[in-house]
This record gives structure tokens, sequence and C-alpha cells, in this order.
């Protein structure tokens, strides 16, 4: 029932926000992916394939070293202290999925490839959860390409193509099937494919990115939305820190006045997923 619900309300809601051409930003000599790059031998992991080779290598090997946890400990706020952080230890050391995230991207850009965290965000205010994933652009293929470094995965449709985050977007909201890669798993476990297109048909709502891929913090007041017509996020996010209140007891006020001052940017999809070369 909860799937039906999740991809009808994707369905209902598949027109989005005319937003501002911002030209979304990379920063490829930010010096924390050289050192990255050079400790971790990046060039060697990576392979010498096609950049969408590349990639996979990358992703599969941050997913073999650096495990999970939601519940992340981790102190640290940018890209090396991460690693150093999680880097071949058990799950007490895991990282979550932004933090996942902002490692995958930069490990990604330190080759030379494109990426781009998106954090995906469910339309209920009063759903505490919501993910992040990259996106890497194939110059090859001359598209865009989901990865989860929390799952060790990536999507395709019933022909092989690999998805963007828009493709899988659009395939739920018709309830058509997507296709998992063999190497899908969390933590080295398996785990239920079903959920897991469920737990995307929820969080894809909304879509959120730094306008300027850096690296020296995972956080940047510099993020932009991609959200339905007539979908107020900012009054949404407002509701939902009310209710972290209310419900968990949570001290989210200065949050509320951070969400309520904020000046909220909406980005044209077109923008998001259009070639960054």
């Amino acid at each position: 029932m909860s799937y039906d619900i999740y991809t009808g309300v994707l369905k209902m809601n598949s027109e989005f926000e005319n937003g501002g051409e911002d030209i979304l930003e990379y920063d490829f000599n930010h010096p924390s992916l050289q050192i990255i790059k050079e400790k971790y031998n990046l060039v060697s992991v990576a392979g010498y394939g096609n950049d969408l080779s590349k990639a996979f290598n990358l992703l599969h090997w941050v997913c073999n070293h650096i495990m999970h946890s939601g519940n992340s400990q981790a102190k640290a706020t940018n890209i090396i202290d991460f690693m150093e952080y999680s880097f071949d230890k058990d799950d007490k050391f895991g990282l979550n999925c932004a933090m996942l995230s902002h490692v995958l991207a930069g490990c990604i850009m330190a080759v030379g490839i494109y990426a781009r965290e998106v954090k995906l965000i469910p339309c209920s205010p009063y759903d505490f959860d919501s993910h992040r994933v990259v996106q890497i652009y194939s110059a090859d293929m001359k598209k865009w390409i989901m990865f989860d470094p929390t799952y060790s995965g990536y999507a395709m449709d019933k022909n092989n193509k690999y998805l963007d985050i828009l493709e899988i977007r659009r395939l739920l909201s018709e309830q058509e099937d997507i296709f998992l890669n063999k190497e899908f798993n969390y933590n080295g476990q398996k785990w239920d494919e079903n959920f897991y297109k469920e737990y995307l048909a929820k969080n894809t709502f909304c879509l959120c990115t730094p306008a300027l891929m850096s690296f020296d913090s995972i956080k940047s007041d510099g993020f932009v939305y991609v959200c339905p017509v007539h979908f107020d996020i900012k009054r949404r996010d407002i509701y939902c820190l009310e209710y972290k209140i209310k419900k968990g007891g949570y001290d989210m006020g200065s949050y509320i006045e951070t969400a309520k001052n904020d000046k909220y940017s909406y980005l044209a999809v077109k923008t998001l997923f259009k070639s960054p070369i």
C-alpha cells in the first residue's frame, strides 16, 4: 500500500517549478581532492577504462572500505577527515548517507569526472528521513547516472539503460520497474530490493543540490531546490523541524529560525540534468 501511495504522489506531482538558470559549479582544484587522490591512490583504484568504468570502480571501492551508519558519530566535516575516520573500520565508525555521498563525489571528482551530491526529500513534513545520493556524468554516454553509496548501487530500465534520478522518479511514478545492479547490498549484506524501490519513491519528491560542489565541508549555504509546481519547500522544512521538536524532543529552535530567514532558491529541473561540459 505504501508503494502505491508514494508512487501516486509522484504521478500527481510530475511538473516542476521554473527556477533560475543558475550555473552549477564544480571545484576540481580543491586541495582536498589532490590529497585523497594521492593518499588512496585513486587513479589506480579507478583503473584505466572509460569514465563510467572508473566511476563504477570508485563506487564499489568506497562501499567496500567504508560502512554506512545512519546514526554516524563522525564529528568530521571535510572529506579527508571522513575517510580517515571510517576507512577500513566497522560500522561503529560508519558514515551516514550524506557523508558517504560527499566522500564518493570527491573521489570521483579527484580523477576528473563530474559528480554531484543530490539530496532526496519526501513530501510529508512528518517524515524525518531523507536520503543522499550522487549523480555522475558520463561524457562517453552524454548523460547523468545515479550512484547510491549506501547500497553500492545504481539503477537501470528494462533495456539496461543506466538511469539518472529524474528517470528513476518518472518510472516509479508510472509504476514501471527499475532494475538494480548485481553488487547492490547494504554493508555487505543482501538487501530487500522492493523496500529500496519504495524508499526511492518516498524520497524523490523534491531534489536539492549544492550550487557549488566543493569539499571544505559537507554543509553548504548555497543549496538550490528542484520541487513540484506550487510546493513550498521552505514551509515543508519548517513544519518538519517543528514536528521533530513535538515528537522527538529535538532542540531545533535555531534551525527553525535559520529556515525562516533563509532564501530558498529554486532550480529549473533541466539545469540539474543538463551536460556540465
